[in-house]
């Protein structure tokens, strides 16, 4: 059983545009694949999306409860939830020894896939996953290397297998490792994945 919960909603699933000729009887990896083909890819620098919410200590500009990323207002987009810090010394926060600017940190708690955005998000939602009983974390000094920023960077990027930057900082896999650190399959079908127990260990022992 996975500590991660996945849903999709059926009315958006899939969409025409970005999940050509997928459905939930294809595998979970064949479905991110067809999302980061229809993509985001080259987006970046041009679109940096934006955080929203409060966080402790935050910089309202460069952290936030959520951030959003889209390349249009009906294009491919991706919205994260958690307590998101961007460190840039000396504009996002004080200096920090050791630390490298450019870096995603904090924690995420959900990632949503789908297209367009609103105030809320993800306006089309396709794919939720929900990490809240087992969040991603991610050290400022951790550097670039963070399960954090690789797996925001690699979305941003259009990959949902990490990629790599200007510092030739080697991905350490993102959303599909993550998934896998977490005892999703990524090669099963996905609508087996979704039908399939998950949540807190908690849950499970109050359930059982």
């Amino acid at each position: 059983m996975s500590s991660v919960c996945i849903t999709y909603d059926d009315a958006n699933f899939p969409l025409d545009d970005f999940f050509v000729q997928t459905t939930v009887n294809n595998t979970l990896r064949e479905i991110l694949y067809a999302w980061q083909d229809n993509g985001l890819a080259g987006s970046h620098p041009i679109t940096t999306g934006g955080f929203s919410g409060s966080v402790p200590g935050g910089n309202p500009t460069f952290s936030g409860t959520q951030y959003t990323y889209s390349i249009g207002g009906s294009g491919t987009s991706f919205h994260v939830t958690g307590e998101l810090y961007y460190y840039f010394a000396g504009v996002s926060q004080p200096a920090v020894p050791g630390a490298t600017d450019h870096t995603l940190y904090g924690r995420i708690d959900s990632i949503t896939i789908g297209a367009g955005t609103d105030s809320g998000g993800v306006t089309d939602q396709a794919i939720t996953f929900d990490f809240s009983c087992d969040p991603i974390y991610g050290a400022l000094l951790d550097g670039r290397t963070n399960d954090v920023h690789d797996a925001i960077w690699g979305l941003m990027n259009g990959s949902v297998t990490g990629a790599t930057d200007g510092l030739l900082t080697v991905s350490t896999g993102g959303l599909i490792d993550r998934l896998e650190d977490r005892d999703i399959d990524v090669d099963d079908v996905f609508a087996t994945i979704v039908g399939a127990p998950c949540g807190c260990d908690s849950e499970l022992l109050l359930a059982a």
